[in-house]
């Protein structure tokens, strides 16, 4: 077997599942080293990776802290640390809540919403090369099937699904 050729014909399996698994693990693999060896920089230098999550779920609108590390599934203390450290940058805002003067919501700035228009049209275009030698129903297939897929995740983690400690990534 080359590099080229999938991990799934290792397997030798007809079972969906099974093969949705290994080859979800190679994509997020794939994902991860891509991203370790891009010379394409962020769009502002203070931004990480770790930052990206909490910008693109700012981008729906105003949040509180609390509701952010919900939403991206992280705990307080690390999102508060993040929105401190994008907030210096300015590239968040804080501002009273007006349902409850105690608490604050977080918003993007000008700035921090050129982060994420940057970041979104630089990642489209990657995509769209990636994908140039597929057609465009099967384009379009792939990114209706994403999002279904996304949805389901996120209502299992919702639930708080449990998942089999053995075979996990």
């Amino acid at each position: 077997m080359t590099i080229s050729e999938p991990v799934t014909a290792a397997i030798r399996t007809t079972d969906p599942a099974t093969r949705i698994g290994v080859d979800l693990s190679r994509i997020v693999k794939s994902l991860m080293a891509l991203r370790s060896r891009s010379q394409v920089p962020l769009p502002h230098a203070g931004i990480d990776y770790p930052h990206l999550p909490i910008l693109f779920a700012l981008s729906t609108g105003p949040s509180r802290v609390s509701d952010l590390a919900t939403c991206i599934h992280s705990d307080i203390s690390t999102v508060s640390r993040q929105v401190a450290t994008l907030a210096s940058l300015g590239l968040l805002h804080r501002v009273a809540d007006p349902q409850d003067g105690r608490a604050q919501l977080i918003s993007l700035t000008p700035d921090g919403a050129r982060a994420i228009e940057g970041i979104t049209t630089a990642r489209a275009a990657w995509i769209r090369t990636m994908l140039a030698d597929w057609s465009p129903q099967e384009t379009e297939d792939l990114a209706q099937n994403l999002e279904r897929l996304s949805a389901s995740l996120t209502a299992n983690l919702q639930r708080g699904f449990d998942t089999p400690d053995d075979g996990l990534p």
